[in-house]
């Protein structure tokens, strides 16, 4: 039998994550880097550490969060990472960079770096914490359905 989510675990589950990202705009307007290419990064960086924050609270393990690897597949899941991750960088530095004709500089690696800090956070807390967090007290198909409900909308202001 699963253990059912008291409502103290709901309220940490969505609103530490909501605190971390306002602690980060707090930052940049504390520092005055908020018009700045840094403060999507800073904002993104407090968003990850409430994700740690929240995988030592709920005491995930690698295997929940989708972490567990088969270790005679490391080295496969290693290329591939670095595969996909070397393609998107050369497309991102040809396509979009040249393609608007501005030159490489340090604003496209603080760019490059926010875009990897936001995939970590943004994979680690929908489709490791929040996923793992429903499917362990409810099922696989409620797990699927809060954490792509809950991703759109955190994207709504996108379009």
């Amino acid at each position: 039998m699963t253990k059912r989510p008291t409502s103290l675990e709901y309220l940490l589950i969505f609103l530490i994550p909501i605190l971390g990202m306002a602690l980060g705009v707090g930052t940049t307007f504390l520092f005055g880097i908020s018009q700045t290419d840094y403060s999507n990064l800073v904002v993104n960086l407090f968003l990850l550490m409430s994700g740690v924050l929240l995988l030592r609270f709920f005491q995930f393990s690698n295997e929940d969060v989708g972490l567990g690897v088969i270790p005679s597949r490391m080295k496969m899941h290693t290329l591939l990472s670095l595969g996909v991750f070397i393609l998107y960088m050369l497309f991102y530095i040809f396509a979009i960079r040249i393609s608007i004709l501005k030159p490489f500089s340090a604003a496209t690696l603080w760019g490059l770096l926010t875009y990897v800090v936001v995939v970590l956070a943004e994979e680690l807390y929908f489709r490791g914490i929040l996923y793992a967090f429903i499917q362990k007290r409810f099922s696989e198909r409620a797990a699927l359905i809060v954490s792509s409900v809950f991703f759109e909308l955190f994207h709504a202001q996108q379009g």
